[in-house]
């Protein structure tokens, strides 16, 4: 991990308890924000450590997707697929290596529908199926030539009034369908299938392929969560709600009801109208089972990152009931005050795309800024109270201090 510290001068004596703090984050002008955050004093973690694994095993996998090298990319995502965690590093890495081949595919589809719209004729369905022939013993084989199949299929129906798929496109879907199928002890690789499933208008597949994978890897996150998304986009929120619970219940044993909280957390962003649908205790409760069970800073600061976000951008579309408001506002002190210990300003700088997609910005210098200004920006009217009588706010591993300032002598 990479850290930096935010330091300004003081004493060290601790202060008054923070729970008399500002309980509602609200927006502040940057002038205002500037003035006080200097006086925030809290470890930053530039590049968290599933950061840095995320950057290293997508290199990689997208070298060995280019050279081709199959075996040695099976043995990677193997030791990914054995991981119970699931993490998000690995799906990211699963989802890299997926859209470098896919992309090859529809590259050459693309050409192929700017010249003609008789696709019995495009060669890319038979190499698909040479490519999968040759390597349908490796386990992700089917998984990835069916991602590919997707995005060539997609593409054509885009282009072209009315595609036309010829027979063998229709014969290698079906076997790669039911090689899927019988593929049961690899979950890992139905992850990308869940947002073509979604593509497609299929949520049913989505749910299930959800479901079974949380089977094997209850304390995955991300699936989760991108179910939640993809429903959000595809306009499958009317059953968010119900499949929220069944993950939650499928994965009790291991985290409690934290799932829910996982499949809310974006859409709720995305989508501020499925707050109507949101058991507000149940999610309430699956936060505090996040806290229990995934105990490091990056869920504290994604969890915290997108409440703020609710709070701040619903208003705007919808009403929040009265006691979602409180709920979340009581969530945002719990996490504030009794869980953060460091800020992730890039999860911070990641949660706010789900609002502003035009925002996102290949340059890491310019998200660490993005997100060090918008978690600070909440932290300042967290406890503006205390910063507006002179005191610093410190954060240290084992609760908050607040100290005031020392007048000389």
């Amino acid at each position: 991990m990479f850290y930096t510290f935010r330091k300004s001068k003081g004493a060290t004596s601790r202060g008054a308890s923070p729970a008399t703090h500002d309980h509602a984050p609200r927006p502040r002008s940057q002038d205002h924000t500037s003035q006080f955050a200097k006086n925030v004093i809290i470890p930053t973690c530039d590049l968290s450590s599933e950061d840095t694994l995320k950057s290293a095993l997508m290199d990689y996998a997208q070298n060995l997707i280019r050279q081709e090298s199959f075996d040695d990319l099976g043995h990677m995502f193997d030791y990914v697929a054995k991981d119970g965690t699931c993490s998000e590093a690995g799906h990211l890495l699963l989802h890299s290596a997926y859209m470098g081949a896919r992309t090859d595919f529809m590259n050459g589809a693309e050409l192929f529908a700017k010249r003609s719209s008789d696709l019995s004729k495009f060669s890319g369905f038979d190499t698909l199926a040479a490519l999968y022939t040759d390597h349908k013993n490796t386990p992700f084989a089917a998984s990835l030539a069916l991602m590919c199949l997707n995005g060539m299929e997609q593409l054509f129906k885009s282009n072209i009034e009315t595609p036309n798929l010829p027979m063998q496109a229709v014969t290698l879907r079906t076997s790669l369908e039911q090689a899927l199928i019988e593929q049961m002890d690899a979950l890992i690789y139905l992850v990308p299938q869940c947002d073509d499933a979604m593509n497609e208008g299929h949520a049913d597949h989505a749910i299930k392929y959800t479901r079974r994978i949380l089977t094997q890897a209850p304390l995955c996150t991300n699936v989760t969560r991108r179910l939640g998304r993809d429903m959000r986009r595809t306009g499958q929120s009317d059953l968010l709600d119900l499949s929220a619970r069944q993950c939650a219940a499928n994965t009790y044993d291991s985290c409690g009801y934290a799932q829910y909280a996982w499949a809310y957390l974006d859409a709720l962003v995305q989508r501020p109208e499925v707050i109507q649908e949101l058991g507000v205790k149940f999610f309430a409760d699956a936060v505090e089972d996040i806290l229990e069970h995934f105990p490091s800073q990056e869920p504290v600061n994604r969890l915290l990152a997108n409440v703020t976000l609710v709070l701040h951008h619903a208003p705007r579309t919808v009403e929040i009931p009265t006691a979602h408001r409180t709920a979340l506002r009581a969530i945002c002190e719990r996490l504030t005050t009794d869980a953060l210990q460091e800020l992730h300003p890039l999860i911070w700088a990641e949660a706010n795309t789900l609002v502003s997609p035009q925002e996102h910005s290949p340059n890491i210098e310019h998200l660490l800024s993005f997100g060090y200004d918008r978690a600070t920006a909440h932290l300042v009217s967290h406890f503006q109270h205390s910063l507006h009588e002179g005191k610093s706010v410190v954060f240290t591993g084992s609760g908050i201090d607040l100290i005031a300032k020392t007048h000389p002598s």
